[in-house]
């Protein structure tokens, strides 16, 4: 049995080779069961893993999703246009530090090739 946490329910994947059941547990209340593919659940599992993805570069740890991949890209763009070659940035750790623009671009590609892993299966 999988155990997959929701924000507000708790769901529980009993995952079979071709279908699986899930029982959504709220409040302590009945559970209702569901019927879910396996690739259902390997979807989700899959947008899990892209919501977490980390990268190090210069020994900076980068979050890697895909909200942090649109910011990476804004700022090298606008770094770009003004022709900076550091910026502040804000890590995994929620640290800030001063990274050089090439640090953050190969952040960027480094975040992109992990997400295609995890979609192809690689």
């Amino acid at each position: 049995m999988k155990t997959i946490e929701g924000s507000e329910s708790q769901v529980l994947a009993n995952v079979g080779e071709t279908e699986s059941y899930i029982e959504i547990y709220e409040d302590g209340d009945t559970p209702n069961t569901l019927m879910i593919s396996q690739d259902q659940i390997d979807k989700h599992e899959k947008v899990a893993r892209v919501d977490n993805i980390l990268v190090t570069v210069g020994g900076n740890i980068f979050n890697g999703n895909n909200f942090s991949q649109d910011r990476m890209t804004s700022a090298i763009h606008a770094a770009d246009i003004i022709g900076t070659t550091e910026l502040q940035w804000k890590l995994a750790d929620n640290t800030i530090a001063t990274v050089p623009l090439n640090e953050l671009k190969e952040a960027l590609v480094l975040s992109i090739n992990e997400l295609s892993n995890i979609w192809l299966g690689t």
